[in-house]
């Protein structure tokens, strides 16, 4: 028996490879990288919405020209539709009537959603300490919040440029549509300025957002009474929103109102950043008082917990609410014989699907459904509100104690049913108040039945956001809020400008009827009700299967 004793050839070391050579991460570029990619899928999405709209804008002139477009004039200055699409200024031509029509949800899709954007980027980051890794670097507060806004300041320029592309692209003058861009762009900006302000004077993303979104409001309305009323065109200049229809784009072109535009961005923007520096990190300028005692009423079980918190959300959105049911309430008697007194108007109308608009009944009607837009928007915030708390980790106390996600989020979901109904009926009261105000001759019931019967959309969007809320939670606000805005918008320009009617029939404002003109429609009523109940029951038994964030 022999071994073989040769010697084996020795393994070749295997060297190791080198190192990747770090490269080194820039604060500035890392702040500026963590607002863009925060925000730019919501962006191309508004932006490219509000280029849509001014296309189909323009879409619908081109059908009001072939069918009689002059007889429109009458409509347009009229008060009551004055103060909902705003000053009617060259509407015979493409562009002046395209921004005539779809201006108020141009105007409100970009300055709505820079505000909750800016705030979730400037606030949020801080509350939920996302920025604490880039601070962590040498960088002051001050330099993050710059180059935030380095980031936040393209969408203002990226609206401007979309605006007036779309419209010099669909045959509107050269002037005009770009006048019109740049006014779009900085009204972006300069509430955009608003919520960055908001931002530095108050330490909780939530409480920046309703700041900015009053200030929001309170102009908006200001403007909705200025055209409306026959004796305040100068309260147009102490709105920003005034200011965009004092260009008078397409008209006279005037260049005066791009002073204020310009500098209210600029100074707002100013002052921020000096306030900056004055404050510390996480913390705002208002400081809650920590030395009073406590309040522990309504705090012994979820639903009692989360009624108290509603009670508190429902004096802002009440007092909203009840604003804009006097206003339409009041602006419903300049539409008393209007079909008397326009007989030819009435017949293009007629084919625009607008007709059930001018009269007082109707107009209530009209301005009920959008309202629905505005309640669908309450219930996503509350839905949201606990995915803030999710992810803030103020859930953790709760959820340590014998308290069930079931019986946290239902009694979420509860309240906020009953704070719906609520708001309606506020809505359905003040509307009435407002007609007796100025002698429209509608009725209690008339005006509380015209509020109830938008009650189920806004039900219903609440249940695709208790469904989204316990899939996908960080979709609930972006995929809730596009399906209630873009749904309303395919209801209403969907029949103006011929879309299919299977796609007109997918928006679940198109199926309600135009109560108190008309008998309330049961039959979509319940079926929306029926969908709510299920995505609602589906989103509660998704939430008690998947992770906490």
């Amino acid at each position: 028996m022999t071994t073989d004793l040769a010697l084996r050839p020795a393994a070749r070391p295997v060297h190791a490879r080198p190192a990747r050579r770090a490269v080194p991460l820039h604060a500035e570029r890392a702040s500026a990288a963590l607002a863009l990619r925060q925000i730019w899928t919501g962006a191309l999405v508004i932006v490219g919405s509000m280029g849509f709209l001014l296309w189909a804008g323009t879409e619908a002139f081109h059908k009001s020209a072939q069918q009689g477009g002059s007889l429109m004039a009458p409509l347009a200055d009229n008060p009551a539709v004055r103060a909902i699409y705003g000053l009617p200024t060259a509407i015979n031509t493409i562009g002046g009537f395209a921004v005539w029509r779809v201006e108020l949800f141009v105007t409100l899709l970009g300055t709505v959603w820079v505000a909750l954007a800016t705030t979730r980027i400037l606030r949020g980051n801080e509350e939920t300490g996302r920025l604490d890794l880039v601070l962590a670097n040498p960088l002051s507060l001050t330099r993050a919040t710059v180059t935030s806004l380095m980031s936040l300041f393209t969408v203002p320029v990226l609206a401007a440029l979309v605006t007036g592309s779309v419209l010099q692209i669909a045959g509107a003058q050269a002037e005009g549509s770009w006048l019109y861009g740049v006014g779009i762009g900085v009204l972006v900006a300069t509430f955009l300025s608003v919520a960055t302000l908001a931002s530095q004077l108050v330490p909780e993303r939530r409480r920046a957002t309703t700041l900015a979104m009053a200030v929001l409001f309170a102009t908006f309305v200001l403007r909705m009474w200025a055209d409306g009323a026959t004796n305040a065109p100068v309260a147009r200049w102490i709105t920003p929103f005034g200011w965009v229809e004092q260009l008078h784009a397409f008209g006279t072109n005037d260049l005066i109102p791009l002073i204020p535009l310009v500098l209210a961005p600029i100074i707002l923007v100013l002052l921020s950043l000096l306030l900056v520096s004055r404050r510390d990190t996480g913390a705002g300028l208002v400081r809650a008082d920590d030395t009073k005692t406590a309040n522990t009423r309504l705090l012994s079980r979820p639903l009692a917990f989360s009624s108290r918190r509603r009670l508190a959300e429902l004096a802002g959105w009440g007092v909203a609410l009840v604003v804009l049911g006097l206003l339409s309430g009041g602006l419903a008697e300049s539409l008393v014989g209007f079909q008397q007194t326009q007989p030819e108007a009435m017949k293009l109308l007629q084919q625009f699907g607008m007709a059930a608009a001018v009269t007082p009944a109707g107009f209530i009607a009209i301005m009920n459904v959008f309202y629905a837009v505005v309640l669908a928007g309450y219930a996503i915030a509350c839905i949201h509100a606990d995915y803030d708390d999710e992810i803030t980790n103020r859930l953790d106390l709760p959820y340590s104690n014998r308290v069930s996600r079931t019986e946290w989020t239902g009694s979420t979901a509860a309240t906020v049913a009953v704070a719906l109904s609520l708001l309606t009926f506020v809505l359905g009261l003040a509307t009435w108040l407002g007609s007796v105000a100025a002698n429209a001759g509608l009725s209690l019931g008339s005006a509380l039945s015209s509020a109830a019967n938008v009650l189920p959309v806004a039900i219903l969007f609440l249940g695709i956001a208790l469904l989204l809320h316990g899939v996908h939670p960080s979709w609930t606000v972006a995929v809730t809020g596009v399906l209630t805005i873009g749904l309303y918008l395919v209801d209403l320009i969907g029949p103006a400008l011929s879309w299919p009617t299977w796609v007109v029939d997918l928006s679940p404002y198109h199926h309600l009827a135009l109560v108190p003109a008309e008998a309330p429609a049961w039959e979509p009523i319940g079926i929306m009700l029926f969908i709510a109940l299920a995505a609602g029951t589906l989103g509660l038994f998704s939430y008690t299967r998947r992770d906490l964030q």
